[in-house]
């Protein structure tokens, strides 16, 4: 009926401020902590023919370490309950640096959490107000003292501020390489609807994209090698084997409010309501935000768009290869992508700007 599953995601909705530009699904009601566990419970059990074949899970937000040290346990004694966790490589918990401490480490230690995902964003003072973040760089300083030992662990940096300079991107790339974190993540700012930066704050994207190319150069020359758009690792070690299913396209389900799964052709998201969440699925019911049926059309270009948002991008010889051959090779003429290895894919200095291209690439249904 589908194919076994790679990916399990879990979304835990609760965070102490929502940042000013974040638009994931996020509340700040954490006294209704217990009546989510219980609906995520219900969930549980209605998804539970997805849940047998699990490799790599990740538990995010919002900001998981908000919940209280019984909550993190009673999340983990769920997904112990009811995933087959002797095939799972990978379990990812992301953390915001104010709301970590040391008995919560302990408890991801138990659970055998092998990597840890921290919202740092910036490590200047200034920056982070901007954002709207409420921890200080000493903060995260003291959350990465309390996991560097026992974890793979990632570290978020955003770019690309309103006047921001690039000696301060640089300033704050080189405190976090002089961590030797495994992993380390660098988004551009967006600003979309539905935030507080939204209508207020504007963005340079030619700003943006010089200090991209920038930060990819600087980024490998303290040994952190590119392997997507914004991800990097560590002598090329270390990569997010849950992110890389995205990527591929591969099978997810996604437990919690706004969640969203995709399997096989089929793609839905659950309600973006915390009240909605708990009351339909502690009475047994689903409810979602939408579901819809992908032909094949909309899933090669899906194939085309998250491949080629990697550093190996698109196999010759592949589906995707034949279907879009001609594409890539218009492309390639115009000096777009590149050839390695059997492989196309965007070079370097159109990786920001792939997304123009790629609407170019998209075939349209007849």
């Amino acid at each position: 009926m589908f194919q076994d599953f790679f990916s399990l995601y879990i979304h835990i909705p609760f965070c102490k401020k929502k940042c000013n530009y974040c638009d994931f699904y996020s509340v700040t009601l954490n006294e209704l902590e217990n009546e989510f566990l219980n609906a995520l419970k219900n969930e549980f059990s209605l998804r539970k023919k997805y849940l047998n074949k699990v490799k790599s899970i990740y538990i995010g937000g919002g900001s998981p370490s908000y919940l209280s040290e019984e909550g993190i346990e009673v999340l983990f004694d769920l997904i112990k309950d009811n995933v087959s966790l002797k095939e799972v490589e990978e379990i990812t918990f992301e953390v915001n640096p104010e709301s970590l401490t040391i008995e919560k480490v302990d408890i991801l230690k138990y659970y055998n959490v092998n990597r840890v995902s921290i919202g740092l964003q910036s490590a200047n003072s200034e920056e982070l107000n901007f954002l709207g973040r409420v921890h200080s760089y000493q903060d995260f300083i003291e959350a990465y003292k309390m996991v560097y030992q026992n974890f793979l662990i990632n570290i978020d940096l955003i770019y690309g501020l309103p006047n921001q300079s690039f000696q301060n991107v640089e300033n704050s790339i080189y405190k976090v390489v002089s961590l030797i974190p495994h992993h380390i993540s660098m988004y551009a700012l967006e600003v979309n609807k539905n935030t507080p930066f939204f209508g207020k704050v504007e963005i340079d994207f030619d700003i943006q994209a010089d200090m991209y190319i920038k930060i990819v150069d600087l980024l490998e020359n303290y040994n952190y090698k590119q392997y997507e758009i914004s991800n990097f690792s560590f002598k090329g070690l270390y990569k997010s084997y849950h992110n890389i299913n995205y990527w591929k396209r591969g099978n997810y389900i996604g437990l919690g409010p706004s969640a969203s799964s995709c399997v096989s052709n089929i793609r839905w998201r659950n309600v973006s309501d915390i009240y909605s969440y708990i009351n339909s699925f502690n009475n047994g019911k689903i409810e979602l935000d939408y579901i819809e049926e992908l032909d094949f059309v909309d899933v090669m270009n899906e194939k085309l768009i998250l491949l080629l948002r990697t550093r190996d991008g698109i196999e010759e010889g592949s589906d995707v290869y034949y279907y879009f051959k001609d594409e890539l090779d218009k492309y390639y003429e115009k000096g777009y992508l590149e050839k390695k290895l059997g492989r196309y894919r965007f070079k370097k200095e159109y990786f920001f700007v792939s997304n123009n291209i790629l609407s170019s690439m998209i075939k349209s249904k007849e």
